[in-house]
């Protein structure tokens, strides 16, 4: 119950906003795949295209993940906290503190997971509203920028994705780095008792 209550207590633990911009950019991909490809005919998730999955399986699956997902960031979130606050007196660098205690470097793991795919999910949107426009040629302010990126970028670097995903995953461990290390300083500060 404890749980419960230090997430309705806010961010401490939940960290509302985030969650909240996930699941719109979860909802957002899904709608610019659909206005850029209605018969998923020019689907680029290899997952889809494997399994032939149809809508009413991609928003089952997407929601599947997303709720999975914010599941395990909650949890892991709880646990980070715990772990910290019960362990004042642990006063060893933070790299060897969190390769020492494999749950917490799984927990690591789950938020650099959860923001990866937060960070992605954000760009897939803007990508896919940029095939939508240069695929049914709107004239608007980014019907050039579409042209450009989709001629110059994406059929000469047609691996470019595996660079995106590896560019997410990258900020999003430096982000959570600093994220924990707050959390971690915020408990280091309380006075230890002897």
């Amino acid at each position: 119950m404890k749980f419960i209550d230090r997430i309705k207590a806010g961010a401490k633990v939940a960290p509302v906003f985030s969650i909240v911009l996930y699941y719109l950019f979860r909802i957002l991909d899904n709608y610019t795949t659909y206005l850029a490809s209605p018969d998923l005919k020019y689907e680029g998730n290899w997952f889809i295209r494997y399994f032939h999955l149809s809508w009413g399986e991609i928003i089952i699956k997407d929601s599947l993940i997303a709720l999975s997902l914010t599941l395990v960031l909650l949890i892991a979130l709880d646990y980070i906290h715990k772990n910290f606050q019960e362990h004042l007196a642990y006063r060893h660098s933070f790299i060897v503190e969190v390769f020492k205690q494999k749950k917490l470097l799984l927990c690591i793991v789950i938020l650099c997971a959860f923001y990866s795919h937060l960070y992605y999910s954000a760009f897939l949107v803007i990508n896919n509203y940029l095939h939508f426009i240069y695929l049914f040629n709107i004239e608007n302010l980014l019907f050039k920028l579409s042209a450009w990126y989709l001629d110059r970028i994406l059929m000469i670097y047609p691996n470019i994705f595996i660079w995106y995903q590896v560019s997410f995953s990258t900020v999003a461990i430096f982000f959570v780095t600093h994220k924990v290390k707050k959390i971690r300083n915020k408990y280091r500060t309380m006075p230890v008792d002897d």
